[in-house]
């Protein structure tokens, strides 16, 4: 294949991943085929990127949890938009944290449409399954606890997160009830705006 200037050969799968890309965005292929009788001619193509999926997604949220991290997994790798990197867990010598909370600080107001949380991929230790989830403007007043319940598997999590009164929002408490081993642990979560709303800093 050729890419931006850019051959890349020995490719024996049929599947081959270019990073990094920018969303909505048309880009230049160029693939051929080789083989031990010789090589076919080239074929251009010409693909275009999907949608940001995180495009309205809350940027620089900050995180405290009421239970002691792992050293190396503190909260703040569950809101670092990385998946790839270090999973959140809560400390290993205490299988027995539930209950906690978890508090989001999103350093910005603004009506808020849901929250995604990615657990780690073996859905073991930590895995959140119940809780509850409730929003503050001011961190003093909150609205009442919504209840979650999330099977224990390796799939993203939803939850809709009603402003009340479509006020804006800045705080959000997640309690957790039950996980899997009594631990927290975890991949990603998201906060996401709804589309037509502005984030207002404070």
């Amino acid at each position: 294949m050729e890419f931006e200037g850019m051959r890349y050969t020995n490719i024996r799968q049929t599947l081959y991943t270019f990073d990094l890309l920018q969303p909505e965005t048309d880009y230049q292929f160029r693939v051929r085929a080789v083989g031990s009788k010789g090589v076919s001619p080239w074929k251009d193509l010409t693909m275009r990127t999907a949608a940001n999926p995180l495009e309205f997604a809350m940027k620089g949220l900050t995180a405290t949890c009421s239970v002691a991290d792992q050293s190396g997994n503190g909260i703040h790798k569950l809101f670092d938009m990385d998946e790839k990197g270090e999973i959140w867990h809560t400390n290993w010598d205490q299988p027995n944290a539930t209950p906690f909370t978890i508090d989001i600080d999103m350093h910005a107001t603004t009506q808020l449409d849901r929250l995604q949380y990615i657990p780690r991929d073996n859905a073991g230790n930590g895995t959140l399954l119940q809780g509850t989830i409730s929003l503050s403007r001011d961190g003093k007043v909150w609205t009442k606890p919504e209840s979650f319940h999330w099977q224990q598997d390796n799939m993203p999590k939803e939850f809709k997160l009603q402003s009340a009164d479509e006020e804006a929002t800045r705080y959000i408490r997640i309690q957790v009830d039950k996980s899997a081993g009594g631990f927290g642990s975890g991949v990603e979560l998201y906060v996401f705006r709804k589309p037509d709303a502005k984030p207002s800093m404070p």
